[in-house]
């Protein structure tokens, strides 16, 4: 299974955070391009060879530095402290122990068991992975939410649970 999109709910809306982003990569856009003008314009004064295809200016364009500025944000930039604060999105990736309780019911006496969870994240993709000692699944959608009283909860969906072949009993 792949990762998949997911939904922060309190946070910061991902739409706000694209505009935020294609400004500072106008703006940054824009300085590179004056510096890389401004470098062949003093070569020239100085009479040194200086050639600036277009090309060189098309690679400094604000979609590859929106491109650019995105990836390190998806990758790395998400999990920085004051930015991770400012997005409201906590770092969950990792291995996470877990106890659960199967439901009880007239016809189910329930039981106790153990899980590993697995959450691989991104800026814009999630993965959770939970293994028991019988069974296992993955999600298929997610949805964090930050609230201020209770603090972070995720909620996922999915898929149904696939036993291990030697087990009689799934989560």
């Amino acid at each position: 299974m792949l990762e998949h999109e997911y939904t922060v709910l309190g946070g910061v809306s991902r739409a706000k955070v694209g505009r935020y982003l294609s400004l500072i990569a106008a703006g940054v856009s824009a300085t590179i391009v004056f510096a890389l003008l401004w470098g062949v314009d003093i070569a020239q004064r100085y009479g040194l060879p200086a050639n600036l295809p277009p090309s060189v200016l098309s690679l400094v364009g604000a979609g590859a530095v929106f491109g650019v500025l995105y990836w390190i944000l998806d990758r790395y930039a998400w999990r920085w402290n004051p930015i991770s604060k400012l997005l409201k999105v906590p770092d969950l990736a990792g291995d996470w122990a877990c106890e659960g309780q199967t439901v009880k019911t007239e016809s189910n006496p329930g039981y106790e068991w153990d899980a590993k969870i697995t959450i691989v994240q991104s800026w814009d993709r999630l993965r959770v992975r939970l293994k028991t000692a019988q069974s296992g699944s993955h999600s298929t959608s997610a949805a964090l939410i930050c609230d201020e009283v209770d603090g972070y909860r995720l909620f996922y969906s999915y898929t149904a649970s696939t036993p291990k072949p030697e087990s009689s009993r799934g989560l």
